[in-house]
């Protein structure tokens, strides 16, 4: 049994000693973290000559010049006189608007809202627009008739 007890010491002293280098050998300084005093002056990397930018920005008046590429663009006045959720329906009040209006009517199916429209040509300025739509508005079945802008490119 005391042969056990001393082998149980021994391992333990071992051991100490084994954790003890560890911690000694690895908090101790190494030669990268030398003070500052014992680097030389030579060892100051200086960065590199930078080479002039060589991105040319635009003058306003090309910027400006760079908006007119775009396709103009203009405002139509669409009077709306309806939607419907079929396309059976929207012909059958645009065939009834056509008779009560004498004027063209289109039946359009509108993504947007996923419904078949049915509204009379555009109106180039919306003083023209709101003129018929207010006249629309007298008559009991063009009550809820509005006013759609869309602008479109010139073509």
């Amino acid at each position: 049994m005391w042969l056990n007890n001393d082998r149980k010491n021994m391992y333990k002293t071992y051991l100490f000693l084994l954790i003890a280098s560890f911690v000694y050998f690895g908090c101790s300084p190494s030669q990268e973290t030398m003070n500052e005093e014992e680097t030389k002056p030579d060892d100051v990397y200086v960065f590199d000559e930078i080479p002039a930018d060589t991105v040319q920005l635009q003058s306003e008046s090309a910027v400006e010049d760079s908006l007119f590429l775009l396709p103009p663009s203009i405002s139509k006045y669409y009077i709306q006189l309806g939607a419907f959720t079929t396309k059976e329906k929207a012909n059958v009040f645009a065939s009834s608007s056509r008779k009560t209006l004498k004027k063209e009517v289109f039946v359009k199916f509108s993504p947007d809202v996923e419904l078949f429209v049915v509204h009379l040509p555009a109106f180039n300025t919306r003083e023209e627009a709101e003129k018929l739509r207010n006249e629309l508005w007298k008559k009991k079945e063009f009550q809820d008739a509005f006013i759609l802008t869309i602008e479109e490119t010139e073509k």
